[in-house]
């Protein structure tokens, strides 16, 4: 065994003293340490050098093993964690809580989800990095604003209100154009889905185009017979439509401002109206629930759905659920047939959405469970059948909330599995271990849950009003959701963690 440590050594010394010529940890360094420790006086100085490095060598690379080891289990710990945290505790804050002078009255995401603008009540707007919860622009001022919106490309942003003014501003907060004024309080002020004009709508009975590079008009002003509630594109920007204090829907042509059909007359006031996919259908519901699809650019009626107390269309613009006292219906936008058996409710359906494919619903009741539906085997297309031929939906979960909670406002997350529901809270209610509670008379929570499981995702999350639908809405991505409560906007984990 010397033999062999000493024919070692010289290579080693040959090779110029190189580290990977020691002897490596194993029975030929135990060895070579165990003749130095019994005949320390046989061992030459050069070959005690050679064992004590080839020792040194072997301890530095069981420490650098052991600390590799131990990064290894610190990072396992640190997935595991992440794991259990997106697994348990969605809805809980990401960063510190955003502080507002006042209450919000607005927020919206750019398209890429990585800005929030933020309006408050004092007519105040700020745009917000998502990743790090700082400001991303200098205050806006806007008396009277309570509007806010993105162009498709995050770069600008408008704010709009009472004021009978809108504002268009850069990513920094630098406003770029001049106002652009209509003669009484602002309706709907956005950007047509290619950023290149701004569409407003107002009480002096116009709609109005700009073009977004220089503020000037693109067509003359719209004129109406009445106030203008709202206005809404078509997906391509070709259309508009305009819904009016004379309870009639229009359809125009964007290039031109003409009409683009004949007026659609309700016998209802008219809370809003939605484009299908391809713009061929116009979606309107007026106050009192009436829901009708309408062909454009023919303008005749399609169907009708009556009564409706709470309608909600796929984000593809091809399916429609309808709630009423009875129960829910969903239908094929493009014939108006229902492509699945109506879903019986007792005490009615009152709060309703739909995933953005069409594949799955949510029904609700003010004082009641929460249902999420699949309609897998729907038979949309097909030729007109007899209610029992239609397909069944299934059931995938019912959802229990506090005791007294009132639902309001549900909508599903972009990906379709997670919907987030806005409740008024009574005095008092409680939800074991949801983190929601009434401490004032009346207080408002938002719950998470998963499409296909009941119960609630994580805890529940606060709100200062269940009204204002923007109070609490879901990035692009569905990774994040944001909370506004009074002067605080808290960025939460969405529940897109895995096992969804």
């Amino acid at each position: 065994m010397r033999n062999v440590i000493q024919i070692s050594q010289r290579a080693w010394e040959e090779s110029g003293r190189r580290p990977n010529f020691l002897l490596a940890p194993g029975t030929a360094l135990d060895n070579a340490l165990l003749i130095l420790k019994t005949e320390p006086d046989s061992v030459t100085g050069s070959l005690r050098d050679y064992i004590l490095l080839s020792e040194t060598a072997a301890r530095r690379r069981r420490t650098v093993r052991y600390r590799y080891g131990a990064a290894v289990v610190a990072v396992a710990a640190l997935m595991a964690a992440a794991w259990f945290y997106w697994a348990n505790y969605p809805g809980m804050p990401l960063l510190a809580p955003i502080a507002l002078a006042r209450p919000a009255v607005a927020m919206a995401f750019s398209g890429d989800g990585a800005m929030l603008g933020v309006l408050s009540v004092e007519g105040v707007a700020r745009t917000y990095s998502v990743s790090s919860g700082e400001a991303a622009s200098r205050p806006m001022p806007h008396s009277g604003a309570s509007m806010l919106a993105f162009n498709p490309h995050g770069t600008l942003v408008l704010t709009a209100g009472r004021d009978s003014s809108v504002c268009v501003w850069d990513s920094a907060g630098t406003q770029v154009l001049k106002p652009l004024q209509h003669g009484g309080p602002v309706t709907t002020a956005c950007f047509s889905p290619d950023g290149q004009t701004i569409l407003t709508a107002s009480q002096d009975k116009t709609v109005r185009l700009w073009n977004t590079g220089n503020g000037n008009p693109r067509v003359v002003p719209i004129q109406h017979p009445a106030e203008v509630i709202g206005a809404t594109y078509s997906r391509d920007g070709r259309l508009m439509a305009s819904i009016a204090g004379d309870k009639v829907a229009r359809v125009w042509d964007c290039a031109t401002g003409e009409p683009a059909g004949p007026a659609m007359p309700h016998g209802q006031d008219l809370r809003s109206a939605t484009f299908n996919a391809d713009g061929t259908r116009l979606v309107t519901v007026t106050t009192l629930g009436t829901a009708t699809i309408w062909e454009i650019p023919s303008g005749r009626k399609v169907r009708e759905l009556s009564e409706s107390v709470a309608v909600a269309l796929s984000a593809d613009g091809r399916r429609l659920v309808a709630g009423d006292r009875l129960g829910a219906e969903v239908c094929d936008i493009a014939s108006g047939r229902a492509i699945a058996r109506r879903i019986p409710r007792e005490g009615g359906v009152s709060v309703v959405a739909i995933s953005p494919d069409g594949s799955s619903i949510f029904i609700g009741a003010r004082l009641a469970q929460g249902q999420t539906w699949s309609l897998a085997g729907a038979t949309e297309g097909e030729p007109p059948v007899t209610e029992t031929e239609l397909p069944a939906p299934e059931l995938l979960a019912e959802h229990d909330y506090p005791p007294g909670a009132m639902l309001q406002y549900a909508t599903f997350a972009p990906g379709g599995n997670r919907v987030l529901v806005i409740m008024t809270l009574s005095p008092g209610a409680v939800a074991e271990g949801s983190g929601m509670r009434a401490a004032e008379d009346v207080a408002e929570g938002v719950a998470m849950m998963r499409r296909t499981q009941g119960g609630m995702l994580g805890r529940g999350m606060r709100v200062a009003s269940a009204h204002l639908v923007g109070t609490a809405l879901f990035s692009p991505d569905g990774k994040i959701v944001v909370t506004s409560y009074f002067t605080e906007v808290v960025i939460r984990d969405g529940g897109a963690g895995p096992v969804r």
